[in-house]
């Protein structure tokens, strides 16, 4: 059985894909999750915001919310 390893772009520490495509351990996946949440929240609550003004409510940086954008996880 082959064990895939990878190391967290947030944090640094190795940990097992287990079976999913991630770029986060656990950790900083919950943490991660937490955030866009967050930042869902504010949309929901302010529509017609800007991705610029998102992000200075939910305090979530500027640049995660745009990669969710293009990631689809966030529908303008």
């Amino acid at each position: 059985m082959k064990v895939e390893l990878m190391n967290c772009i947030v944090c640094g520490k190795m940990f097992r894909l287990e079976g999913r495509n991630a770029k986060y351990c656990p950790a900083c996946h919950e943490t991660h999750e937490k955030l866009l949440r967050k930042v869902k929240d504010v949309i929901i609550n302010h529509p017609g915001l800007t991705t610029q003004e998102a992000s200075e409510i939910s305090g979530v940086p500027y640049k995660l919310i745009v990669e969710w954008i293009n990631e689809g996880r966030i529908i303008r």
